[in-house]
């Protein structure tokens, strides 16, 4: 049996808990959650805030880079005193400010399929908060049949988020949002990245998450929501047939 949800966590979580689809029911479902996380930069920030906030288990977190200063203006986890530093082991520091409950595995190295597997044999859910096709190619490989899969992307002044099923055609869906190999320089090092889109996407992605995992809403499986921050824009994008 799970652990049960403390006195302490109620009242920490008192005003999530409220929610109608959340409850105690639902709070024990994201206490018992274990959820890999790919990338603990731009959209892992965000992400590790909300899940870490909201009393998420056990977290994955797999990255293979350090700290930079020319991370900071978005990566909103590390501190400048963690330039140099583990991107994972940074968080990990983080997530223990933030919430106790929280267990954070660090894993540095790049996401490969061979890296991924094992982390997904006993996982509820993975996210891909990567920069790049080549990593959520990975992703999608991995978690086929196994468990939803929550990419989020985000460059310049843009970016999107979409689910996709462990039953779902991932390669279908990479298919649609990405019709023709990217360019060598669509890269944030190359184009540039506005701190606050990462916060915007990777707060859609933890919603989703919570949604998917405590048992509520209607996930954005098969669409991608895309924001533009120049034009303050939302759009949605049918990636997948509707189930009949």
């Amino acid at each position: 049996m799970p652990d049960a949800i403390t006195p302490e966590e109620r009242r920490r979580y008192a005003r999530q808990m409220m929610l109608r689809g959340i409850g105690t029911e639902g709070q024990q479902k994201l206490k018992s959650a274990r959820v890999v996380v790919v990338g603990a930069g731009g959209l892992g920030s965000p992400v590790l805030q909300y899940l870490v906030g909201a009393g998420i288990g056990h977290i994955t977190l797999i990255d293979p880079d350090t700290v930079s200063e020319s991370n900071l203006h978005r990566q909103v986890i590390h501190a400048s005193t963690a330039i140099g530093q583990a991107k994972v082991e940074s968080a990990k520091t983080f997530a223990a400010g933030l919430n106790r409950w929280t267990e954070i595995e660090p894993i540095q190295a790049l996401a490969s399929a061979a890296t991924l597997r094992p982390c997904l044999q006993d996982a509820d859910l993975l996210l891909d908060c990567t920069d790049n096709v080549e990593s959520r190619r990975a992703c999608v490989a991995a978690s086929a049949g196994v468990c939803p899969l929550i990419i989020g992307a985000a460059i310049a002044f843009d970016g999107f988020v979409t689910v996709v099923p462990a039953d779902a055609d991932g390669k279908a869906v990479l298919d649609a949002l990405y019709p023709g190999e990217p360019e060598p320089g669509d890269t944030c090092e190359m184009l540039g990245v506005l701190g606050p889109i990462v916060g915007v996407i990777g707060a859609v992605m933890a919603t989703e998450a919570i949604k998917l995992l405590a048992g509520f809403g209607t996930s954005l499986a098969g669409r991608a929501l895309f924001f533009g921050a120049q034009n303050s824009s939302f759009m949605e994008l049918e990636l997948l047939p509707r189930a009949a």
